[in-house]
Parts: structure tokens; C-alpha cells; sequence
């Protein structure tokens, strides 16, 4: 299942990671008809290439090429099957990478797809600023539906004219209500703070389920 799913197993070498498939599944005519079989291999020798600046570790990788002699056939596993597993190790001088950028140029190596992931997280940045500006037009052409008529009859209203109507309807209705304190002020304080609407909550959930 690890091998279908093309699991990876990451190793590390002076703090710069290594990741490699588990191992590998091939089509081979093995059968007396003929036909393909899925065979999977375990990968148990890995060659290591290490590059080193001085006295630090700058690079580590280990080579893709493999042999026939570094796989072992598990199609057909055993329990108790041993595996021995063997590496090597070649050693590369590189002045041109600093210990500093290492890491850096590592992860890069490592993570092909990096540049578009970082290409999909932009788009949807972009999307989420499109969304966020065609709700707050469609909110503006709302407000400016419900308030035209007024603003263009208050603009043909004189000042001293304006002050006296006193008809008032639609949204106008609410605009003194907003700040007006209520009745019993700090009764109403008091049960806000001690959570009454708390427990009345409660207790309708009690009583109606």
C-alpha cells in the first residue's frame, strides 16, 4: 500500500533533509500466458552524496539510479522475510555553497512544486479580494437604493423647511432608537453582567426541547 501510494521516507544529514520513495512497482511479463504482473521492490541501497564547505555539510542527496541489484522483490511477502539493507557514501568539496544558505538551497532542491504551490496560494488570495470587492458593491448599491429617494427629497428641502417635517418613515425611524438608554438602566446593567440572559437562554432550550 505505501509503495501504490508513493510514500516517502525522509532521512536527514547535518540538519539538511533527504526524501526517497519506499520503493518501486513495475510491469513484468512473468506469467505462462503472457500477460503483465505488478511486481513491487524495496529499495536497500541508497548512495550518498555529500558536499561539504570546509568543516559543514552543504549538501546531501542520494542518486536516483537504481539496479536490479539494489532492489528486493516483496510481491510475494513472508512474515519473517530479513532484508539487509546497505549504503555508501562519496564525498564532494563545494566552496560556492555557504553553511548559511545550505538549508535554503536544500528545501529547493527538495521541493520541485514549491514555486506552484506559492502560484496557487496568490490566485487564491486574488479570488478572495475579487469576492471581498463584489459583496461590498452589491452592499453600496443596496444602501444607495434605499436612501436615494430621501437624499434627493431632503436636497430640494430648504433648511428652514427641513427642520420642520416631521413626518419620518422607513429607515429614519430607527436613527433616534439607537443611542436612546433604556428604562431602569442599572437594573438592566446588573442582570447583563450576572449572565440573565444566560439562563433564560438555558431554560427556553430546557422547556422547548
Amino acid at each position: 500500500d505505501a509503495i501504490d501510494a508513493n510514500y516517502m521516507f525522509e532521512l536527514f544529514v547535518g540538519e539538511l533533509p533527504i526524501d526517497r520513495p519506499f520503493g518501486v512497482k513495475s510491469s513484468m511479463d512473468v506469467s505462462a500466458d503472457g500477460t503483465d504482473q505488478e511486481r513491487y521492490f524495496l529499495v536497500n541501497y541508497l548512495d550518498f552524496i555529500i558536499g561539504y564547505n570546509g568543516g559543514d555539510v552543504v549538501s546531501a542527496n542520494v542518486t536516483r539510479e537504481l539496479n536490479l541489484e539494489h532492489l528486493v522483490d516483496i510481491t510475494e511477502w513472508k512474515e519473517g522475510m530479513v532484508i539487509q539493507y546497505s549504503y555508501s557514501v562519496h564525498w564532494a568539496e563545494l566552496p560556492h555553497i555557504s553553511a548559511r544558505d545550505a538549508l535554503e538551497i536544500q528545501l529547493k532542491s527538495t521541493m520541485p512544486h514549491g514555486h506552484q504551490n506559492m502560484d496557487i496560494h496568490w490566485l487564491a488570495i486574488i479570488n478572495s479580494f475579487v469576492l471581498m470587492l463584489l459583496i461590498l458593491s452589491l452592499f453600496l448599491l443596496i444602501i444607495i437604493r434605499v436612501v436615494r429617494s430621501d437624499l434627493s427629497r431632503y436636497l430640494q428641502i430648504p433648511d428652514e423647511e427641513l427642520n420642520a417635517v416631521e413626518e419620518e418613515t422607513g429607515w429614519k425611524l430607527l436613527h433616534a432608537d439607537v443611542f436612546r438608554p433604556p428604562k431602569h438602566r442599572l437594573f438592566f446593567c446588573s442582570a447583563v453582567g450576572a449572565g440573565a440572559q444566560l439562563a433564560s437562554m438555558m431554560m427556553m432550550v430546557v422547556v422547548v426541547g
